[in-house]
């Protein structure tokens, strides 16, 4: 069972009762696409995004834009498969990843190759903090049960 919870501000969907998805409620009648759902058929058949009636909703952020825009001044032709490269980069490794690599691109004047940003993200090295496991102490807690007991 899916349930769409629509307020003011937001669209909130539920599957069974567990949230899946949240996104901002757009005014009137503006489509919300997210370029994570169609991704894969658009890398499928790149030509398809020319003429793609909701093209703008896929430009998740403005570098995402500028660099759509360099791709095309670089390589026209082929600027709409390098593009969806990048978007699947995003899906695949994370939207705010891939946009900083891609601002570090635009800043120094280069062009956002999409083998180049995969380079320069594999390149980092994903820290993952090592946590202990928190052990609790119980005979606090039956000393506390039994101060009120008393």
């Amino acid at each position: 069972m899916v349930q769409a919870h629509i307020t003011e501000g937001e669209v909130v969907v539920r599957h069974d009762g567990v949230e899946v998805a949240r996104y901002p409620r757009t005014i009137g009648h503006q489509a919300r696409i997210d370029y994570r759902h169609i991704i894969a058929s658009l890398t499928r058949k790149p030509g398809a995004f020319a003429g793609y009636i909701y093209r703008e909703e896929l430009f998740p952020r403005p570098a995402f834009r500028q660099a759509y825009d360099q791709l095309v001044l670089a390589d026209e032709r082929q600027a709409d498969r390098h593009y969806l490269a990048l978007l699947a980069l995003a899906a695949e490794r994370g939207e705010d990843e891939v946009a900083a690599a891609v601002g570090v691109v635009l800043r120094a004047a280069g062009v956002p190759w999409p083998h180049a940003i995969e380079a320069a993200l594999g390149q980092r090295e994903t820290v993952v903090p090592i946590l202990a496991a928190f052990t609790p102490e119980l005979q606090s807690y039956d000393a506390l049960i039994t101060e009120v007991s008393a």
